[in-house]
């Protein structure tokens, strides 16, 4: 199975449908996700942990401001990017898949 790609205006290049997962980064057909690796390596950092517990506190944060409710579905847009910034003009509610849309720089920064 091919996968039609443009790689000029006026060419087509043709990929394998895996060759295409490599490059968006999916895992290999056949291989499932691994999540034990995935926290090992990333999500246990300390500076991960300290985010994570950051991002929760201004969900907190929102809720007892009365901004947000629990279930509402919706997450905690930081202006700048940082998590652990919690000022008041740096927190808003959002829609989950706007908060979640941002384009995104090779450091995974918002761009």
């Amino acid at each position: 199975m091919t996968v039609s790609g443009w790689t000029d205006w006026n060419k087509i290049q043709t990929v394998t449908v895996s060759q295409y997962d490599q490059v968006i980064g999916m895992p290999k057909e056949g291989s499932k996700r691994n999540y034990r690796k995935e926290y090992d390596n990333y999500h246990s950092s300390a500076k991960q942990k300290k985010n994570r517990a950051a991002r929760n506190a201004s969900r907190a944060l929102m809720i007892r401001s009365g901004k947000a409710s629990r279930g509402d579905g919706k997450d905690v847009h930081h202006r700048d990017g940082n998590p652990r910034n919690k000022k008041a003009g740096n927190l808003r509610v959002t829609v989950k898949s706007k908060n979640r849309s941002f384009r995104r720089t090779k450091n995974a920064g918002k761009a």
